[in-house]
């Protein structure tokens, strides 16, 4: 069992943060530890069950089942052990968020241009946390006013490159930063870790005043405007924010019914209001 669970652990710090390696192999820990390491179907559901009757957030429980999916999905010989399970909804209300206010508040406290602009990228194009370490000098180049995004849409699947477009004005400060450095390739970011960035943002939020949050809270904040503007399309923003699903975009695009009226255009073959046929049977 050991040896599976460095395994997985190296598999896992492989496609992701140290951060995140660690935390999965706790929890896959923690679920042996209950299961006596004898994982059936039904210890599976009555763990999970039991976290939330345990009063655990809806956050905590998903992430204990996406951990341990992750694991019998990594060892592909006991998939079975682990099925689908019903998990509780997570609100927009309860995710981390900033206004955007308190983002310029935070950008006001950084001290160099390298902060500012790793501010800049996790609001103004979304960036998760493990995308912006990823982030290569060459990615701005692939394709003029776009970067080239390096994530990993589906586990176990092959790593997926997406092109998000950039605002020239922020082009032209990555430009900046980058004849700064004196390098033309490689990290745009060198050395920088998740725990790095986070201490970064930690610092920025003791600064400014704010509660703190995570590196996430920048991404929920540009989804949050996109909910506030009116007529945005869904698939553009789920095209922007590169989610798997348009269910998730729907946590901050989903328009009121009046909005839906309005937008929807009339039908093409209904008579319109005051035609001949619509007095005659009115």
């Amino acid at each position: 069992m050991a040896s599976k669970l460095d395994e997985f652990y190296d598999y896992v710090l492989g496609r992701g943060s140290e951060k995140t390696a660690k935390l999965y192999l706790c929890l896959v820990k923690k679920y042996f530890d209950y299961c006596k390491d004898e994982p059936t179907k039904d210890t599976f559901r009555n763990f999970i069950r039991e976290l939330e009757v345990s009063g655990k957030s809806p956050q905590t429980v998903r992430t204990y089942y996406s951990a341990i999916r992750y694991y019998f999905q990594y060892f592909k010989d006991t998939p079975e052990l682990c099925p689908k399970a019903k998990l509780p909804a997570i609100s927009h209300a309860q995710k981390e968020a900033l206004t955007t206010d308190e983002v310029k508040k935070l950008l006001d406290r950084c001290i160099s241009a390298k902060e500012r602009l790793m501010i800049y990228l996790l609001y103004d194009i979304a960036l998760r946390a493990g995308e912006l370490v990823r982030v290569q000098i060459e990615d701005f180049t692939v394709k003029s006013g776009f970067l080239a995004v390096h994530s990993e849409k589906k586990r176990g699947k092959a790593e997926i490159i997406d092109l998000v477009p950039i605002d020239d004005s922020l082009v032209d400060m990555v430009g900046e930063y980058i004849d700064s450095t004196g390098t033309l390739t490689g990290p745009l970011f060198p050395n920088l870790t998740y725990r790095s960035l986070l201490n970064l943002v930690r610092r920025l939020c003791r600064k400014a005043g704010i509660p703190r949050v995570g590196t996430h809270a920048f991404r929920h904040a540009r989804g949050s405007q996109f909910a506030s503007t009116e007529g945005i399309n869904p698939y553009a923003v789920r095209d922007f924010m590169r989610h798997s699903s348009i269910t998730t975009t729907d946590i901050y695009t989903k328009l009121r019914s009046d909005e839906v009226k309005r937008l929807i255009p009339p039908s093409a073959i209904l008579p319109k209001k005051g035609h001949p046929e619509v007095e005659k049977n009115g």
